[in-house]
């Protein structure tokens, strides 16, 4: 009798642990699930990054690209219209890392007007930083965007890369690089469906 009482902590001890091995994959398949689609989105939105200038709810301009710290803010191209709302193909984006957590922001306009509201999600939550970079041209990293001296310029540079940095203490750290193109804004995407 004391022979089968010991096989079965012993069994229940092994069952126990397999348990909470899958329970413990299950939750780091989810991270890492959540990981890939943020970075998914980030990507997709720095690769169609456009060089449109917009106005914030002050009526001043804000560049189309500009980021420091945890912070990005960016135009951007492609953004669906399937239901074909007067709206722009173009958004107003913002990467926001706060307590934390990673947000993206996107405004229903460009230019906005008092009181517009940022529509926004939550990409990643547990993270211990989010940083971005941006590769100047003279091949320089720089750690906020546009550089200082060029704020006061008239032609505003654009950088030749962006780089965001995202520190996690259960999945290290992650780094993606994103060739950029200045591209001025088409003409035609400020109507709706994004048509010239």
């Amino acid at each position: 009798m004391a022979v089968f009482a010991i096989m079965a902590v012993f069994s229940y001890r092994a069952l126990w642990g397999t348990l909470n091995a899958r329970e413990a994959l299950d939750r780091e398949s989810e991270e890492l699930a959540e990981l890939q689609f943020a970075v998914a989105l980030m990507e997709k939105d720095f690769r169609n990054i456009i060089a449109r200038p917009v106005r914030d709810g002050f009526g001043d301009e804000q560049p189309a690209l500009a980021g420091g710290g945890g912070s990005l803010l960016l135009t951007r191209l492609g953004w669906a219209n399937p239901s074909m709302e007067p709206r722009s193909g173009l958004q107003r984006v913002e990467y926001h890392w706060d307590s934390r957590e990673l947000r993206r922001l996107g405004w229903p306009v460009l230019d906005r007007g008092p009181g517009t509201q940022a529509v926004s999600q939550v990409l990643l939550d547990s993270i211990d930083r989010v940083t971005f970079a941006f590769l100047d041209d003279r091949g320089d990293w720089q750690g906020e965007w546009p550089p200082s001296l060029a704020r006061e310029q008239e032609e505003k540079p654009w950088p030749r890369a962006l780089r965001i940095s995202i520190e996690s203490g259960r999945l290290g750290v992650i780094e993606r690089t994103v060739a950029l193109t200045a591209r001025p804004a088409p003409t035609g995407a400020f109507l709706s469906g994004g048509e010239p």
